[in-house]
């Protein structure tokens, strides 16, 4: 899984883009929100993990990411929601395509 090196030139370019190229602004920061989000709650869990039971103790205040990242999700959209947006953003969902099924088939 890529590191925080991609999540930090993710940012880069959506703090760029906001400056200076505002019809992409939008759709950049919906990526880098999407990415971060899942390299956030990856990094938190590894972190627990590598200290254990000390993870969730108020000594090594991981426990505080958790709650932040589970604010966020909650408030800013999940990875999959965000995603979604960014491909109606940029014409790529297409309703029709989307298989319906059958009282039968439920």
């Amino acid at each position: 899984m890529p590191g925080l090196g991609t999540c930090q030139s993710l940012i880069w370019y959506a703090a760029y883009a906001f400056d200076c190229l505002p019809e992409e602004a939008q759709l950049s920061g919906l990526l880098a929100k999407s990415h971060m989000d899942e390299i956030g709650r990856f990094v938190a869990r590894t972190a627990t993990e590598v200290h254990g039971g000390m993870g969730y103790t108020d000594l090594m205040g991981l426990h505080f990411w958790f709650k932040r990242i589970g604010f966020d999700r909650a408030q800013l959209g999940t990875p999959e929601k965000l995603r979604a947006l960014a491909a109606d953003l940029q014409g790529l969902t297409n309703t029709s395509a989307i298989p319906r099924q059958t009282a039968a088939a439920r």
